[in-house]
């Protein structure tokens, strides 16, 4: 690269090394009708991810000016902006891992149809529950905590929605007035700042007994359509680890030898733990998962024939047949969408939870369970399994049958 250059990249952009060994981000844009460069950023190295960045900027700063020049500064503007901006840089991000897709199987696919589909979902619920408000019309320099309490109490609430979706909803407001401030769309103070919206938090009441468990491994083993269905079933049990870590799971993450899994735990970057698989799980993996694939492909494999024989990506979410099993077996009289309901509901984090608590039932150390959650204390695994009215239960038990034995039971005449 000849110093003093300028390097075409695309999109645009371009860069200039620098004669101290530095790189400027910059593109070219016509400013009363004069040709000139635009300065981005300077970086001590040229790398994909800051010409990935580069990109990013020059479409926020459009926008930005766009939005400048029309003299609109409402809630659903910065919106617009606010989705353009991530929509942007998701498929920038989506593009360099998948490098290996042409432009139109890279349209067409439906992994990364999938992988967009939470922000398509997160602008859905803006446009549905925001978008047609007093609040999201209004000048943003009067949106004020009143404003705030008005449209939460008169229009969100006439919505029907869960304590935890009327939290959702009113984060992503402030989440989008944090990005229209941060990237300078608005010179205000931040209307949110002397509000407190709570997240209300699951409980976790439920779980499965063993022969409920027991239930649901069978019906997924039936529904021999996809493998998929059952093996992830089958991993979260053994590991009683959450499903992100479940799909992530590759064959060299597997020590058949030594029986020991390694996982990740996402929650906390970069960590990884490493339980100890039985006997039995060992041979099954063995022989009828492990011998049929690569040491880098993921035990749970995309179906969609295109991309087998590509580097491959994990799944992002479990296959949809999991949560209709699950609902047919155990949701059949739950509202989702319930507050007092919810929290009975049974989904695939349920499998998590209905490991360690039967562990504990069964007599398991307290801290063993927590190794195997990969908790950091005894005192979250405690908070997390709840069991206090479960052993209650069970001296609740013993002290009715103790009482009835002596005759005490009461009659009863239809």
């Amino acid at each position: 690269m000849e110093i003093g250059k300028y390097i075409g990249l695309g999109s645009s952009i371009s860069v200039k090394r620098n004669k101290n060994e530095t790189y400027t981000y910059f593109y070219s844009k016509k400013i009363n009708g004069v040709t000139k460069r635009v300065k981005l950023f300077q970086k001590d190295k040229h790398t994909s991810k800051n010409f990935e960045l580069a990109i990013l900027q020059k479409n926020s700063s459009n926008i930005a000016e766009k939005i400048q020049a029309k003299d609109i500064k409402t809630l659903n503007s910065l919106a617009l902006s606010y989705f353009e901006s991530r929509r942007v840089k998701k498929l920038s991000i989506l593009k360099q891992d998948f490098n290996y897709l042409n432009e139109e199987e890279f349209a067409n696919s439906k992994i990364i149809n999938k992988k967009m589909m939470n922000l398509k979902a997160e602008h859905q619920r803006y446009n549905k529950n925001v978008r047609d408000s007093d609040l999201a019309s209004l000048d943003i320099t009067k949106v004020n905590t009143t404003a705030i309490k008005l449209y939460t109490d008169d229009y969100l609430s006439n919505k029907g929605l869960s304590q935890k979706s009327t939290f959702i909803v009113i984060s992503l407001i402030k989440t989008i007035i944090n990005y229209a401030i941060r990237n300078e769309l608005i010179d205000i103070l931040n209307p949110f700042r002397h509000t407190i919206f709570t997240n209300p938090k699951r409980k976790r009441i439920r779980f499965l007994s063993i022969n409920e468990l027991k239930r649901l491994m069978k019906a997924c083993k039936e529904y021999e359509s996809s493998p998929n269905v059952y093996l992830t079933v089958y991993l979260a049990v053994i590991t009683a680890a959450r499903l992100r870590a479940v799909l992530n799971i590759k064959k060299k993450d597997i020590d058949i030898e030594n029986q020991q899994i390694r996982l990740s735990n996402f929650k906390n970057a970069n960590k990884q733990y490493v339980i100890r698989l039985n006997d039995e799980s060992t041979i099954w993996l063995k022989n009828k998962v492990l011998n049929k694939i690569g040491p880098n492909d993921y035990l749970i494999q995309p179906q969609d024939e295109r991309y087998k024989k590509t580097p491959q990506q994990p799944l992002s979410e479990a296959p949809e047949r999991i949560t209709k099993i699950m609902d047919e077996l155990f949701n059949q009289h739950l509202d989702k969408q319930n507050n007092s309901d919810r929290d009975f509901v049974v989904n695939f984090h349920t499998i998590r939870r209905t490991v360690a608590t039967n562990l504990s039932l069964q007599g398991a150390n307290i801290y063993d369970i927590m190794i195997l959650l990969n908790h950091s204390s005894t005192k979250q695994t405690q908070d997390y399994l709840n069991i206090d009215n479960q052993r209650l239960s069970k001296e609740t038990d013993k002290f009715f049958a103790s009482l009835f034995r002596f005759g005490f039971r009461p009659q009863i005449d239809f």
